[in-house]
């Protein structure tokens, strides 16, 4: 087990996670999130690192940025853990994004899951 030997897990976690996935804003809209980033760091305690690689000019060449380090210390205290670690995260992750729009790749349906109960859009 990678983080109980005191090692690093790296996620790229931007993807629609399903209807049973946790659910939190993104770009003003509800959006599906994998709830194993939260779990894990719940679990063993460690931090969340928000960050991103921004290409710098022709070439392997990156600006390397954390954005946000979600200490479990933060978390200690909300009435809902995972959801207020998901929704950081997720806010994290969208300014990221807004800084460097043309630096996300983005070629998935990221709002494909909708919460449950939601009513669909009436169709004209």
């Amino acid at each position: 087990d990678v983080l109980a030997a005191g090692g690093t897990l790296c996620f790229i976690a931007d993807q629609d996670a399903g209807r049973k996935g946790i659910f939190a804003d993104f770009f003003g809209r509800p959006a599906s999130w994998y709830k194993s980033i939260g779990l894990l760091a719940m679990q063993y305690r460690v931090p969340i690192i928000a960050g991103a690689a921004a290409r710098q000019g022709r070439g392997f060449h990156y600006r390397i940025a954390v954005e946000r380090i979600i200490q479990p210390e933060e978390w200690d205290a909300q009435a809902d853990p995972l959801q207020w670690i998901t929704d950081t995260y997720a806010a994290a992750l969208e300014r990221i994004i807004r800084a460097n729009p043309e630096q996300y790749l983005w070629v998935h349906r990221r709002w494909k899951s909708r919460p449950r109960g939601e009513l669909a859009p009436a169709v004209s």
